[in-house]
């Protein structure tokens, strides 16, 4: 398995104000490189169909490039990725996604699984640009981001808009810009 970039996905401790809760990123090395990630297939998952493969893959994107040290790459290998995006029929309380993040002792990222809901608990489907959304959702948690007091982010803890609001952006560079990440590399203003 590849081994995730040392990047500014990093532990995040809340800081909450008026506006959001926002992430304080632990200070962690940088390495380039983009972010592998398997999409799992989802066939014998009641409910899938391969556009929410799609939609997971335009969650990754959506984040990709906010800042230069987030970049995700797809791999056909799950042994090759650090990070999967499964499919479960639905979860038993009212929860539609799961972001499930392994750190090691300094707080780095080693691994991530993002599991998303074909079905709300009350049976009603997850699909299209729903599902997206939830996708972003939880890819903003891989990133360090916590749940936004603002309903019009995509981090808010009940999703409810289907695309990044600016305040998604900016608590990503703002999260990178602690690391110095928020910068191409080479670029002079970076380290």
């Amino acid at each position: 398995m590849r081994p995730l970039p040392r990047i500014g996905i990093a532990a995040a401790v809340c800081v909450l104000t008026s506006a959001a809760v926002r992430p304080a990123p632990v200070p962690i090395d940088a390495a380039p490189g983009p972010i592998f990630v398997w999409i799992a297939p989802g066939a014998g998952v009641a409910g899938w169909s391969a556009d929410d493969a799609v939609q997971a893959r335009r969650a990754l994107a959506a984040w990709s490039g906010i800042v230069p040290a987030v970049r995700f790459a797809l791999t056909d290998d799950s042994a090759d990725a650090p990070v999967h995006v499964v499919w479960v029929s639905r979860f038993a309380d009212a929860r539609t996604g799961e972001a499930r993040v392994a750190r090691d002792h300094g707080g780095v990222v080693t691994g991530a699984t993002i599991a998303l809901a074909m079905r709300h608990a009350d049976g009603r489907p997850v699909a299209g640009d729903a599902l997206r959304a939830l996708a972003m959702h939880e890819v903003g948690h891989l990133l360090g981001l916590q749940h936004s007091l603002n309903p019009r982010s995509i981090m808010a803890p009940v999703v409810r808009v289907r695309a990044l609001a600016p305040e998604d952006s900016a608590a990503l560079r703002r999260a990178f810009a602690t690391e110095g990440l928020d910068q191409p590399a080479g670029d002079p203003r970076s380290g």
